[in-house]
């Protein structure tokens, strides 16, 4: 007696039941990997960013460093300041002023 089509088409979803969830698995596993490729490239470039931003602030203070410098061993008429000695005014600032 051959099977109505209804029925034969549950035995068919049936046999074919337990391969239904590779595509779900794979589709997972590309979209972890995927997301974990993602997040090294933002941990790479925060490491890069924060390197050139750090290269900068040391330019930044080796010019003012090299600033200062000049300022004070290059002025023609501008005498040395040592904070412990009262007698040398900075800049000819009068002392009311300081």
């Amino acid at each position: 007696m051959p099977l109505p089509e209804c029925q034969v088409k549950i035995a068919v979803a049936h046999e074919s039941l337990p391969e239904g969830g590779q595509a779900a698995i794979s589709v997972v596993l590309i979209l972890g990997l995927f997301l974990v490729g993602i997040l090294a490239l933002a941990v790479d470039f925060t490491n890069i960013w924060f390197h050139r931003q750090a290269a900068g602030a040391a330019a930044d203070a080796a010019c003012q460093a090299g600033a200062m410098d000049l300022f004070e061993t290059q002025s023609p008429g501008v005498p040395a300041v040592n904070p412990a000695d009262e007698s040398v005014t900075p800049l000819a600032v009068p002392r009311r002023l300081r």
